[in-house]
């Protein structure tokens, strides 16, 4: 069985500052590149992106489907749906400001059966220590566990280590 994956992670790089001619340069660094290369994740695909016979890659796009004509609504019904379909759903808070990441991870967490796994970076979140980052979003989304949901916290590893993490399905070596 093929496990389905949505990926929520901080970008880094500003909607404004891409375009068709930069955004392999540009994009070459975000960890979605590596996992499926630039045009791999730069625009949507509703049927997702195959990582390999254990593992489809489900969303987040750089550019979500234009349905509504509201940008602001499009990605938030693109990403609520991929979260929904996905059986898996990872989270990197490695980066500070990323709110986005964390109102996926607290409405993936909010729904029943998912498997959600958070990366954090130690230097930057501890989950019981009151002053850091994202102690508090990652303490909510566990409090709103949905039934039959199981949720992990693991150190960053780094980029390659995660990228074969991602590939293995999350299993160990």
């Amino acid at each position: 069985m093929q496990t389905k994956l949505f990926l929520g992670a901080r970008y880094l790089v500003p909607h404004s500052s891409i375009t068709p001619e930069n955004a392999a340069e540009m994009l070459k660094s975000d960890i979605r590149s590596w996992l499926l290369g630039v045009q791999g994740f730069l625009y949507a695909n509703p049927a997702g992106v195959e990582l390999n016979d254990g593992v489809r890659y489900l969303g987040g796009f750089y550019y979500e489907a234009e349905e509504t004509g509201d940008p602001c609504q499009d990605v938030v019904n693109a990403e609520a749906s991929q979260i929904e379909r996905a059986d898996w759903c990872v989270f990197l808070l490695n980066h500070k400001q990323a709110i986005a990441t964390v109102s996926e991870l607290i409405y993936a967490s909010s729904l029943p059966g998912k498997r959600i796994t958070a990366f954090i970076d130690p230097d930057l979140t501890r989950p019981d220590d009151i002053s850091s980052e994202y102690w508090f979003p990652i303490r909510m989304a566990q409090h709103a566990k949905g039934k039959g949901t199981s949720f992990e916290v693991n150190p960053w590893p780094g980029g390659h280590q995660f990228v074969e993490y991602i590939k293995r399905g999350g299993k160990a070596e």
